[in-house]
This record gives C-alpha cells, sequence and structure tokens, in this order.
C-alpha cells in the first residue's frame, strides 16, 4: 500500500514533504475530531490514489454523512 508521503512525493517531487508532514500533524491535531476520523477513513479506504484524490480527501471528510 502506498504511504501518503509516497503519493505526494511521486506526484509532486518539487514538495517540502517534511514541511507538508509537520502541517498534517499540526491541522490533524486542531481539527475536530469527527472531522479528523472521517479522513482517516478515506486515507485507510485507499481513496488517494492521485494527488486529486489527495486533495480532494479532505473534502469529502467534511462532507455531511448520509
Amino acid at each position: 500500500m502506498t504511504t501518503v508521503v509516497e503519493a505526494w512525493a511521486r506526484e509532486r517531487p518539487d514538495l517540502d514533504l517534511d514541511a507538508i508532514a509537520v502541517a498534517g500533524v499540526d491541522d490533524a491535531m486542531t481539527a475536530p475530531t469527527a472531522n479528523v476520523t472521517r479522513l482517516l477513513s478515506a486515507l485507510n479506504e485507499k481513496q488517494l490514489g492521485t494527488l486529486d484524490g489527495l486533495l480532494q480527501a479532505p473534502v469529502r471528510a467534511l462532507e455531511p454523512q448520509a
């Protein structure tokens, strides 16, 4: 299974992955728990095969659940 960081590295080798990882941890620490849980669920379900998928995951995670 490809990790999120590996997906970023493959899609955007120009990005500072250490800074992104730290920012992601900071966001997760300050976001409402339910939103983080849904985001992690999306990650675990492998919905992030591309950079577009990675960028859309937070949007999907914040959408109201049926």
